[in-house]
């Protein structure tokens, strides 16, 4: 991870240039980019997924400049936007998925709000309304998944992590079953419902817990690929999918297109959605934004998301002041140069 400097873009016809304030690091796919375990990384079709890699896909930040024809911003302009980690950020208003910065919403609220939007993406991929559903994984991802099911109506949900402290902060964000876990078994989340789950997200990526949720979900129920899987699987496809009639369903964001017409699935439709969830209370992120992080600091910021799983949730980057010292720019989110 390294810092590059370059001057200030200047935007041609139909472009913005975009000041950034804040942007959020999504420790699941940006840490298996620089770990090098993307399942994308050898596969030329992906074509994002390569090295030297710009990440990020969350900012928040005001318009400085528009190019000749934008007529959608002006200068001044706050707004969120699928921004990269980089000061300035230039692009076509016409092409990027943006939205005028809500003024109801914090920081995190808003930054989070984008990682509830890809979590809510599972909910697009069930054949009939689930009324029992395990999560599996109490990451990010994990959390606002089972939180997005709650808002929904879904009167069973159960998330079981391997991490005790993951699971007392999915208490606090209103997430009342939660199932400590050993292993690849989902056990322990199963003694949480009345009867076998109609559906299982896994949505920590590890391959093996595939086959785990492919056991534990009921005849015709469906398991959902939320994280994106570092690996490879071996699937026993008589016995798990075929034999039980069992829905194995990806939920990639990319399923859906950055906006239709309304009535229709798309990840502008969702943010709102998210949005909303979050103003109305439905939806709690406090405490999921554990770290600060200067510009300087994110080559220290990814190392310590790589070796500090269980401290280390969301980390938002503040872009305002990059020279200064300041307040973290969450407040309760501790400076990532500290020694916590």
């Amino acid at each position: 991870m390294v810092l590059e400097p370059q001057e200030p873009p200047v935007p041609g016809p139909g472009e913005v240039r975009v000041r950034t304030e804040y942007s959020l690091i999504s420790p699941g796919t940006e840490l298996a980019l620089y770990e090098g375990t993307h399942a994308g990384l050898n596969d030329p079709e992906i074509t994002f997924a390569k090295f030297p890699h710009r990440p990020g896909y969350a900012a928040l930040g005001r318009v400085e400049t528009c190019g000749e024809g934008v007529t959608a911003l002006r200068a001044g302009d706050a707004i969120f936007f699928l921004g990269r980690h980089e000061s300035w950020s230039m692009w076509n208003p016409g092409q990027m998925l943006w939205l005028p910065l809500p003024a109801d919403l914090s920081v995190a609220q808003v930054l989070m709000g984008r990682m509830l939007q890809i979590a809510a993406t599972s909910t697009l991929a069930f054949r009939e309304a689930p009324s029992r559903v395990v999560v599996i994984g109490a990451g990010l991802v994990g959390l606002l998944a089972a939180q997005a099911l709650q808002a929904r109506g879904v009167s069973e949900v159960v998330v079981q992590d391997i991490n005790a402290a993951r699971l007392q902060l999915a208490k606090r964000c209103g997430i009342a079953r939660c199932a400590l876990g050993t292993g690849a078994d989902l056990a322990a989340a199963r003694e949480l419902l009345s009867a076998e789950p109609d559906v299982v997200i896994e949505a920590t990526g590890v391959p093996a817990m595939v086959t785990a949720a492919l056991r534990a979900v009921r005849r015709r129920g469906e398991v959902v690929l939320l994280g994106s899987p570092r690996g490879k699987l071996e699937v026993d496809l008589y016995k798990h999918i075929h034999r039980k009639g069992v829905a194995l369903v990806g939920a990639h964001e990319a399923m859906v297109p950055d906006r239709a017409p309304a009535g229709q699935s798309s990840r502008q439709a969702l943010l709102e959605q998210s949005f909303a969830w979050l103003r109305q209370g439905k939806v709690r992120v406090d405490g999921l934004i554990t770290h600060s992080a200067k510009p300087k600091n994110l080559p220290l910021a990814y190392d310590r998301i790589a070796r500090d799983k269980t401290r280390v949730l969301g980390v938002v980057v503040d872009w305002r002041n990059p020279d200064s010292a300041g307040a973290p720019a969450v407040p309760g989110a501790v400076d990532i140069a500290s020694n916590d």
